[in-house]
């Protein structure tokens, strides 16, 4: 069965800052390392039967890098078409046969609009059926709330206390925050189980900065004995696994791999025992598709990552999240109260720690187009 073909293309490059109240250590209206001021382009694809796709391309490229590769996608199939190719200036070299159709040529691509084609034929098809995109998904949505904490950056213990508390307020029942063992765990879980209970949860993502047992261990254990609802997200570099399993055996605290690819997941799971939880990511909707899939197979649970994308990024990830049985546990969904704006007509309904999946068919909101026009950086229209 074909699809129709793309027939139009209109891409914006933007920069969306953090919020101007949403502080890193103190700083005001600046991500950590600058990620806020990197560049995202977003993308409407018009197709021959009068469809609108939204897609959004991994942050950091710029129009002028994707430019020359865009009018390939002019004329290619605007659903997911049975024997349909990528276009072939999105081809992997390296792949043939089968590959160059289907996974892993999706996710090992050179090119970040590939990710962004991908995402437009799953809403082209989605919307050809009249069905949302976690109906489309797998077996379909297998829930219509998805579990979310709240985020910040590395932050003071007073601060990360102070949003921890907004959290709560707003209806958050954790926190996932950036720390290394010079920002004081033990004091920062301790003053938020005070303010919000033991049962109020705390990631902490160490971003592997605990280094090893020996540097680490003391001081966690004195954040066990709390009793508080903490997990620790990338305690230490990935390639050392005895000190996971050494952390895991000494303290009752769960531990969380940041799955970043499928190939990150499967050294975790030939490891085995050193972790608890997963954080999935994946470079496409592909991939963290089969990642989600070889880990209920193992049992596990996880949530889906975040980059903290603009509204059309993080709606593919909400309606993925939602249709994978292992998407159990609270993510960081929460770029729209994070960045200034979402640049999405969505209405980012959080409510008690969960985020609803919209109503509407395909991704469930459309772009705004005043606040794109606020934010952009760049403009292109296909054919010009």
């Amino acid at each position: 069965m074909q699809s129709p073909e793309i027939i139009a293309i209109e891409a914006w490059e933007v920069v969306v800052p953090v919020r101007r109240d949403f502080f890193f250590r103190g700083k005001v209206g600046s991500g950590q390392g600058g990620w806020d001021r990197q560049p995202i382009v977003l993308l409407e694809l018009q197709s021959a039967d009068g469809l609108t796709a939204l897609a959004e391309v991994p942050r950091g490229a710029t129009l002028a890098r994707l430019a020359p590769e865009l009018p390939c996608l002019l004329g290619a199939p605007a659903g997911l078409a049975s024997g349909a190719m990528l276009p072939a200036p999105l081809r992997p070299v390296s792949f043939y046969g089968l590959q160059t159709l289907l996974p892993p040529a999706r996710w090992e691509n050179p090119s970040p609009l590939a990710v962004a084609y991908e995402q437009a034929q799953y809403h082209f098809t989605a919307l050809r059926a009249g069905v949302r995109l976690a109906d489309l998904f797998g077996g379909g949505a297998m829930r219509e709330m998805v579990p979310v904490d709240y985020w910040c950056g590395p932050q003071s213990v007073d601060d990360l206390v102070r949003l921890a508390i907004h959290a709560g307020e707003l209806g958050f029942r954790g926190i996932k925050t950036k720390m290394t063992l010079e920002d004081d765990p033990v004091r920062a879980v301790a003053g938020i189980a005070e303010a919000l209970g033991p049962d109020f949860g705390v990631t902490i993502d160490a971003v592997f900065q605990f280094l090893d047992f020996a540097h680490c261990g003391r001081r966690l254990g004195e954040v066990a004995r709390l009793g508080t609802n903490v997990r620790i997200e990338d305690p230490f570099p990935q390639q050392r696994p005895d000190e996971w399993r050494r952390l895991r055996e000494a303290f009752p605290l769960p531990l969380v791999w940041h799955a970043r690819d499928a190939a990150c997941l499967n050294a975790a799971l030939e490891q085995g025992n050193v972790a608890d939880q997963f954080n999935l990511t994946g470079r496409s909707l592909s991939e963290f598709f089969c990642m989600a899939a070889a880990l209920e197979l193992r049992g596990g649970s996880a949530w889906h990552g975040s980059g903290i994308e603009l509204g059309v990024g993080q709606l593919y990830r909400l309606h993925a999240a939602a249709a994978m049985r292992c998407a159990v546990l609270p993510g960081d969904l929460v770029g729209p109260l994070v960045r200034e704006h979402s640049l999405s007509t969505a209405p980012w309904n959080y409510h008690e720690g969960h985020l609803p999946l919209p109503d509407a068919a395909g991704l469930g909101a459309e772009l705004d187009p005043e606040a794109v026009r606020r934010y952009q950086r760049d403009h292109l229209k296909l054919p010009a």
